[in-house]
């Protein structure tokens, strides 16, 4: 078992001190002219039990005006209660704020104790730079999300929770009377809420973008004449058609000297699909109900790309690493085309493929981008 103490206090000021940088160092630098006065009736903290130094350290922060949360070059926490003590002057005696001391622990349970018993009596706690800053707010985090116990001097213990309202609040443009609004907590708050106002300008911004994209695809689908042409130029400029699942859209990527596939879509995972794009003009299926010559000319340069990627994956990986067991697609015609029969015949045809080959229309790329809306919509919206 370690002999390490559990914490230790550094009355201020003390021999050897070492002044840390940040805000308790402006407090200690003005020097002092005589020790902290403390009440009579304290016994001397060397004699002091553990019960009885959480006693005196209460003191010293219902004392305090201010609490400065650091991390010493060890590693370890301290919290430096600062507040008013006599100085001596020649024949004048004064009374100016100070650090009072420094207590410091090795044990983050024990410091996210300190903080949570500081904020319980409404000492504002600041941090003495930005690395303590960081460790201040993930231990806040972590009291507004866990709460923390504490021991009683008689024994029993009790588990006290941080109002978890303080975001809504600021977010309204008031508090509750609960406590001190604690710095940090303001700095988590206005993070909070600059990360929301981020997320929903993201949001609006992506909204443009398929309303965009939607408008210029909806805008080809119109025409009459065979548009397989303006469509890629169309889908090339607008990759969010594809969905948010893919981040990099490859037009017209080789497969050696033999094929060359209209897109290859990198997945968020890194991994790639194939697809071939067709006129919308085109029909998928007869009037008797077979595919026509349209829809089976794309599926099978899909099974050829599939079939050339399986029989050369190394060469393949070595220009587009991602390349492992894509999927292919294949984009053709419209849904106005196909009756209720032919709809039932696609999906079928869908199915047995499996997830290796897909046949799409235009329109199912339209509803994709229009169901994306509807969620970004969502989250551009005011709760």
């Amino acid at each position: 078992m370690s002999d390490e103490p559990k914490y230790v206090l550094h009355l201020t000021p003390q021999e050897g001190w070492t002044e840390p940088l940040g805000r308790l160092e402006t407090w200690i630098k003005r020097a002092w002219k005589v020790p902290i006065i403390l009440a009579e009736n304290l016994t001397p903290l060397s004699e002091l039990v553990d019960t009885e130094f959480d006693e005196v350290m209460l003191w010293f922060f219902k004392a305090a005006r201010e609490a400065v949360f650091g991390i010493t070059d060890e590693g370890k926490f301290y919290l430096a209660p600062i507040g008013w003590v006599v100085t001596a002057e020649t024949d004048d005696v004064l009374q100016e704020l100070r650090p009072l001391a420094r207590f410091v622990t090795a044990s983050e349970n024990l410091i996210k104790g300190w903080v949570f018993q500081t904020m319980l009596i409404e000492v504002p706690i600041t941090s003495d730079n930005q690395e303590a800053a960081r460790k201040l707010s993930e231990i806040y985090k972590e009291l507004r999300l866990n709460g923390a116990s504490m021991e009683l001097p008689d024994g029993s213990s009790i588990h006290a929770s941080v109002d978890p309202g303080l975001s809504e609040d600021v977010a309204r443009g008031s508090h509750s009377f609960r406590a001190v609004i604690q710095p940090f907590e303001l700095v988590d708050t206005l993070e909070e809420l600059e990360a929301e106002r981020l997320s929903t300008h993201q949001a609006k911004s992506a909204i443009r973008k398929v309303d965009k994209a939607i408008s210029e695809l909806s805008t080809l689908l119109e025409r009459t004449d065979r548009n397989e042409h303006d469509l890629q130029r169309c889908l090339t400029s607008n990759p969010i058609l594809f969905g948010p699942s893919y981040r990099r859209l490859i037009p017209k990527h080789r497969l050696g000297g033999e094929y060359e596939v209209d897109y290859a879509l990198e997945l968020i995972d890194g991994s790639v699909d194939v697809m071939e794009i067709e006129a919308s003009t085109h029909s998928l299926y007869t009037k008797s109900g077979n595919p026509t010559a349209a829809l089976i000319h794309a599926e099978q340069q899909v099974f050829d790309w599939l079939s050339w990627l399986e029989e050369n994956s190394a060469y393949a990986r070595a220009n587009l690493s991602g390349v492992r067991m894509p999927a292919g697609f294949v984009v053709i015609g419209r849904r106005s085309t196909l009756s209720a029969r032919d709809s039932q015949r696609l999906a079928w045809r869908n199915r047995t493929y499996g997830s290796r080959v897909q046949v799409l229309t235009f329109d199912d790329l339209i509803d994709r981008c229009l169901a994306l809306r509807s969620l970004l919509l969502e989250e551009a919206s005011p709760a």
